[in-house]
């Protein structure tokens, strides 16, 4: 019963008495002192008799004073005073115990979220580290695959001046030696080397996204079965070709030779990558996105698309060469296999139709090429007109070539004396000015190259149609970025002229702008195929 009051009361202090030959009290004072709810309790015990072994048993017992026979009462409110000093004492000291572990838990649970915090920050850190050298990685990509491409861009305009000249008198050889010449086929092959050297221009500008294309509104499936003759003799006997071609497929507004040339790239590099056989798919879809992502330097808008995948189970690329798939002259190829453009060209034609293009490949499980382009709501076009002849392109206007690149403008200049044109020239539009100003009321049509030192071609039009605003002109160049006017739209009465170009092509847009007709547009054919070899090919609809 007093252990159940204790516990209820918390006692600051117990006195027991233990009477001769009874050790209950000892047993009592035991169980309070081991009760956790009574720890500090004073106990005092008076004993019975003076037996020392009974002092030492009370003590043993747990008791904090032992008050034995003779006593004096008087000292007993000392020594009970003295136990509830002790008591008060070790209740102050067990309160403070208990209030600096409190204090070291909360600190120990501040120090631990201070340590998570830590982490955290230190995580973010290294995260956003990785992310500002990935950035870092990206921008050095960006700046090397954009200074790659002025470089290349640059080199193919110069080189396609050369060309312009080499193919216009290499027309002019072949009319003039005719069919019975034992020359004409070192004309031809003059021709065919021009051509190749062409297309290999085309490439370089492509990669620098300074080629000039005659976008128009396409199905994607019809490039795609366009494509198929040719890639049927890129690839090898043993490869599979399968078409997965979705039905009412949206439309898309695109170069149609350039996506070609595209899917021939991507085929050439799946049957380099498939030595032994394999399966090369082509799978065109419509697609959505989202939410606006950005990859690289690419920027994938948000809106709807036509997905075109090329899909090959070849060999797969290890990180190293995925770091430079796009960049122009890479290969993996041996000396003498390979030129290192057909990626680049593929990367550069997306870039500039405004299209996105992504990969995934590892060694072992094959590479994956998709590619998107915006869909567009407008009416497919018709088919492209024929070469024009020279009896339908004649004239007797007068007419201002201005061009910087000498052999070009000779060029240019007689081939439009031949055709009954009068013709009058300059080197580049300052000159030009200068000469003929005086009667540029005078002057019926304008051919000038858009990129000349002083004066470029459209400064020269802008001026000379302040003097005649009736004055019509063709403007040529080989920059995609220095050939389109505004937002892509050329003046009214004013066409443009891909370099290398066709002299016969030059006077039909001449003589087409000159009678107000439409002026039609003659883009280069594909290249020639790589292999003669034919391939299996499933279609799947």
């Amino acid at each position: 019963m007093l252990e159940v009051k204790a516990r209820e009361k918390r006692l600051d202090l117990v006195m027991l008495q233990a009477r001769k030959n009874d050790r209950r009290a000892f047993q009592l004072c035991r169980n309070l002192k081991s009760s956790p709810d009574l720890p500090y309790s004073p106990v005092m015990l008076i004993l019975a008799n003076r037996s020392p072994e009974w002092q030492a048993f009370a003590y043993k017992s747990g008791a904090n004073d032992v008050v034995a026979p003779p006593f004096v009462p008087s000292m007993l409110p000392y020594r009970v005073g003295a136990l509830l000093k002790y008591r008060f004492a070790v209740t102050e000291l067990e309160a403070a115990r208990i209030e600096m572990e409190e204090r070291v838990n909360q600190r120990t649970l501040e120090l631990s979220h201070a340590v998570e915090r830590l982490k955290r920050e230190i995580e973010e850190r290294k995260r956003t580290e990785q992310a500002l050298i990935s950035t870092q990685e990206q921008l050095h990509q960006a700046q090397k695959m954009e200074a790659l491409g002025r470089l290349a861009g640059g080199l193919a305009h110069d080189f396609n001046n050369l060309l312009t000249t080499i193919q216009g008198y290499g027309h002019i050889l072949e009319r003039e030696l005719g069919e019975a010449h034992p020359g004409l086929p070192r004309v031809a092959t003059i021709k065919k080397a021009a051509d190749r050297a062409h297309g290999l221009t085309k490439q370089l500008l492509a990669f620098g996204r300074r080629q000039v294309l005659h976008p128009v509104v396409l199905d994607l499936n019809q490039s795609v079965l366009e494509a198929k003759r040719f890639i049927g003799q890129i690839v090898t006997e043993e490869i599979e070709t399968t078409l997965e071609l979705q039905e009412r497929l949206g439309r898309v507004r695109v170069d149609p030779v350039q996506i070609i040339q595209v899917l021939l790239n991507l085929a050439a590099n799946a049957r380099d990558a498939m030595p032994a056989g394999g399966r090369l798919s082509i799978s065109t879809r419509n697609a959505y996105v989202a939410a606006t992502q950005s990859r690289n330097e690419q920027i994938l808008a948000k809106g709807h698309y036509v997905k075109l995948t090329v899909r090959d189970t070849g060999c797969g690329m290890p990180p190293a060469v995925k770091a430079r798939v796009f960049e122009p002259f890479f290969t993996t190829k041996e000396v003498g296999k390979g030129t290192g453009l057909g990626l680049s060209t593929v990367y550069g034609i997306v870039q500039q139709s405004g299209g996105f293009i992504h990969f995934d490949s590892a060694p072992g499980t094959g590479t994956v090429f998709d590619i998107l382009f915006p869909r567009s709501e407008g009416e497919v076009a018709g088919a492209e007109d024929a070469l024009p002849e020279a009896q339908h392109v004649a004239g007797h206007e007068t007419v201002l070539v201005v061009e910087d690149e000498q052999e070009v403008r000779e060029l240019v200049r007689e081939g439009l004396q031949e055709l009954g044109y009068k013709v009058l020239h300059a080197s580049n539009g300052q000159d030009a000015l200068e000469r003929f100003g005086h009667v540029a009321k005078d002057i019926d049509f304008l051919v000038s190259d858009v990129v000349m030192p002083k004066l470029g071609g459209y400064d020269l039009l802008d001026r000379m149609r302040r003097i005649n605003p009736r004055l019509k002109a063709l403007l040529m160049s080989g920059y995609a970025d220095k050939a389109v006017h505004t937002n892509g739209r050329t003046p009214e009465g004013v066409g443009f002229l891909e370099k290398p170009f066709v002299l016969l092509v030059l006077a039909d847009r001449l003589r087409s702008l000159l009678d107000g007709k439409p002026v039609s547009v003659f883009p280069s054919a594909p290249p020639p195929p790589l292999s003669s070899k034919e391939g299996r090919t499933t279609y799947l609809t």
